[in-house]
């Protein structure tokens, strides 16, 4: 436990119901001790005044989260002291967040009174990702943010993007911000369409070098042949209409395509057979001689995530390539048997690999 050393004034000083006297004594952290008591408003509030003068930081009202310490108070004194940490910046708004949502989020007759409290919280300046504090939870923002965004709030949608597009050059952009925000740009694009991809589709083709390859990486498909089903494989953009990205294309015809060759899913299965996806069959047939198209094709096909053997993997490369052996494009069908000679050396290659690990040589 921590020890706080104090120079306090002489006299009796009340916590809740008890008093005690002291002066320029060593204490026992107030922050705990005040947990205990079932404090009131007056003594939140004297923490606050704490909490002003720099005694203590806004991040160790984060313990006010567990145990519903606090669910004795009235929703007046509640909010009170919610708002009081949004006078905090960035630390007490999401100490504000965690409060909130440990204590008023899972009961459905809480949300209705709720709702209004954590939609301020989440439209709040302070609540931001591009320099998150330690005890920001990304996971409890995700959950907030998904449901009010289902309930239809054009205003709320706006904000967030508008945040999640400011942290992607960040140098606090992390892994866990990239697996908490996708499920929430999926929301986005599928309920706030209209509000979303336009500025999600200007950041994509901006000059801007820091913004777009960490956005195209949040974009990104990754290559799987396991569980082929499994919506989350799929690009985030795969949650808009083939028409829209096309149209995009249409519009950015020297920066759309290459971005959606490289983050969209390439391939579908037709009865046993692997083909490309329509959208990028279209792609490649109306832009397919321009360079960086067909090198990010290449990128694309280098990022997958597999384990054990390779071969099943190169192995569904090999008819789409081959379709293409006979395309219109010159660039296409160069490219095309550039790629499946490399196909087909890694099938030999990963195949003899295999067949020696069966024999137990590595």
């Amino acid at each position: 436990m921590r020890l706080v050393q104090r120079d306090l004034p002489r006299g009796p000083v009340s916590l809740g119901s008890r008093s005690f006297t002291c002066a320029n004594v060593v204490w026992v952290d107030l922050v705990d001790l005040t947990r205990l008591i079932k404090p009131t408003l007056f003594d939140l509030h004297r923490i606050l005044r704490l909490v002003d003068t720099g005694a203590i930081p806004v991040a160790e009202l984060k313990i006010f989260s567990y145990g519903s310490v606090l669910e004795h108070l009235s929703a007046k004194d509640f909010i009170n002291f919610i708002d009081r940490l949004l006078n905090y910046g960035s630390p007490g708004v999401w100490v504000a967040l965690d409060i909130l949502l440990l204590h008023h989020y899972d009961e459905p007759e809480d949300w209705a009174v709720w709702k209004p409290q954590f939609r301020k919280i989440l439209m709040h300046p302070g609540l931001s990702f591009i320099d998150p504090p330690q005890i920001a939870d990304l996971s409890s923002w995700q959950d907030v943010a998904t449901k009010l965004l289902e309930e239809g709030d054009a205003d709320l949608a706006r904000d967030i993007i508008q945040k999640m597009l400011a942290a992607c050059p960040s140098e606090h952009f992390s892994f866990e911000f990239k697996n908490v925000s996708q499920p929430v740009l999926r929301c986005l694009l599928t309920h706030y369409q209209d509000t979303v991809w336009p500025l999600l589709s200007d950041a994509l083709i901006s000059d801007d070098a820091e913004t777009v390859p960490y956005l195209t990486g949040l974009l990104r498909h990754r290559n799987r042949m396991e569980n082929e089903e499994n919506k989350g494989e799929l690009s985030v953009l795969s949650t808009l209409p083939d028409g829209v990205l096309l149209e995009w294309c249409q519009r950015q015809p020297t920066k759309a395509p290459s971005i959606l060759a490289r983050v969209m899913p390439l391939f579908q299965r037709e009865g046993k057979q692997w083909t490309w996806t329509s959208l990028v069959r279209a792609v490649i047939d109306r832009h397919g001689g321009q360079r960086a198209i067909l090198t990010a094709l290449t990128s694309n096909l280098g990022i997958y995530s597999w384990s054990g053997s390779l071969v099943p993997y190169f192995e569904k490369q090999v008819k789409p390539l081959e379709q293409l052996r006979t395309h219109h494009i010159p660039e296409v069908r160069r490219w095309a048997g550039e790629q499946l000679r490399y196909v087909q050396q890694q099938i030999g290659r990963e195949s003899t690999h295999h067949a020696e690990s069966e024999l137990g040589i590595y």
